[in-house]
């Protein structure tokens, strides 16, 4: 007489979706730190105000940003131009919301605008514009995310155990 000796198994969903929680927040962090670091090597610097919108969003992943103005005009208002407006001018938080994770990144800098999405025919500029520095920084962030978010994961076999 054969005897089959079977175990019933079951799925631990509650240990799963935990996991899943975790490791979205931790792919959005890692992903936010790459999105700045593409928007830090990206923007060029003048007076510095630019770059220093992003400051909030550093705080946001406890990095720093290493801001090196070449000039500050003669002529420049410290509202509009400089380190300490780009501080001012920059807004970033995180979304958690039960499974939203990411992040806002704003500003009010208007010539960070300016050279951000228009052709600029007057005045210095470090770099060609538009910079189209966000553009390539969300690309760097879907980029991230698609490649990396099968490495986030645990097999979902270790989720499976014997039912008691």
């Amino acid at each position: 007489m054969l005897k089959l000796n079977l175990k019933k198994k079951s799925f631990n969903k509650q240990l799963f979706l935990a996991d899943v929680k975790t490791s979205a927040k931790q792919l959005s962090h890692k992903a936010l730190e790459n999105f700045l670091q593409t928007l830090v090597e990206e923007i060029p610097v003048w007076s510095g105000a630019a770059k220093a919108t992003l400051i909030p969003l550093a705080r946001l992943v406890k990095k720093t940003v290493s801001i090196s103005p070449k000039v500050f005009p003669p002529f420049a208002d410290p509202n509009e131009h400089g380190i300490s407006a780009g501080i001012k001018a920059g807004d970033s938080y995180h979304i958690n919301r039960s499974w939203e994770f990411g992040f806002v990144f704003s500003h009010s800098l208007m010539h960070y605008f300016v050279n951000e999405h228009f052709l600029q025919n007057f005045g210095p500029t470090a770099k060609p514009t538009p910079w189209e520095t966000l553009k390539r920084a969300s690309e760097s962030w879907t980029i991230f995310m698609r490649d990396n978010s099968p490495n986030f994961l645990r097999d979902v076999r270790d989720y499976i155990e014997d039912k008691k």
